[in-house]
């Protein structure tokens, strides 16, 4: 494959190649039980902690593709950034799952019934606790 074909994902310092068959066109039409979902633009997340800290981030959609860059703000503590590259992986009824690129894990969540926000989502990596949040921008 042609280093031109590639699209290339930015995370922080390092960056991923990864080939266009697995940069596909992200899942925003019907899901399995006939209900619509779209995708959006961006989505508003917050995740809050047992430990105190309160991240507020952007996830901003790459074209039509189903990958994310990610960027949060600690807001509570001014404990700093960080960036990431987040994939969303599924819709099923009205869960939706997304992979963390750098953490190697999984966000898990239940959307609204106007399917337009993430409630109580948790995480892989998540301690009990956790949660996070999120807006789904057209």
């Amino acid at each position: 494959m042609r280093l031109d074909r590639r699209l290339f994902l930015q995370a922080g310092a390092s960056a991923l190649l990864v080939s266009p068959a697995l940069a596909q066109t992200a899942p925003g039409g019907i899901t399995g039980d006939g209900v619509s979902f779209k995708l959006g633009r961006s989505w508003r997340v917050t995740e809050s902690g047992a430990n105190g800290l309160f991240w507020e981030g952007n996830w901003t959609r790459r074209g039509e593709t189903n990958f994310f860059d990610a960027h949060w703000r600690e807001v509570r503590r001014n404990a700093g950034e960080t960036r990431d590259i987040i994939e969303f992986k599924s819709v099923n009824g009205d869960e939706v799952q997304l992979f963390r690129v750098s953490l190697n894990g999984h966000y898990y969540g239940k959307l609204n019934p106007e399917r337009t926000k993430v409630l109580n989502g948790r995480a892989s990596w998540y301690a009990t606790g956790d949660v996070w949040t999120a807006e789904i921008i057209a």
